[in-house]
């Protein structure tokens, strides 16, 4: 059985990873925020304070987040979506941080997440064909 070439194993990571991470994004927006609304995401919108409905900003973060999931597994040949989706999670984490600290300590809390996503992130861009 002949090794297969390196380049051909790196750009399956990069898909394996890519994939990954889309999923990530794309259950988030789906579940949570549109399918079956969480009471904590509900919760966290509504401390911001803003004056929209926090199930209106909720599933338009979920559809925001599907469409991002999407442009990571179409838009392959750039990372700029990857660098969103990065910026998204460090922005989202700060802002749990901010907000509602005590979330940080909860079981599969957003620092896990977002540090495994953010770690996808940078398996992607490294893994990405030049």
């Amino acid at each position: 059985m002949q090794k297969e070439p390196y380049t051909k194993r790196l750009k399956t990571v990069n898909l394996v990873a890519r994939s990954a991470l889309a999923f990530v994004f794309f259950y988030h927006g789906l579940v949570p925020k549109l399918l079956f609304p969480s009471e904590v995401e509900l919760m966290l919108v509504q401390l911001h304070g803003l004056p929209i409905d926090a199930i209106v900003i909720s599933r338009v973060g979920g559809v925001l987040e599907i469409i991002l999931a999407g442009l990571l597994i179409f838009v392959r040949r750039s990372l700029i979506p990857v660098y969103m989706a990065a910026i998204l999670l460090l922005v989202l984490l700060i802002d749990v941080a901010v907000i509602k600290p005590e979330l940080l300590v909860d079981a599969f809390n957003p620092v896990s997440i977002n540090m495994v996503s953010l770690a996808l992130c940078w398996i992607v861009a490294i893994s990405q064909r030049k």
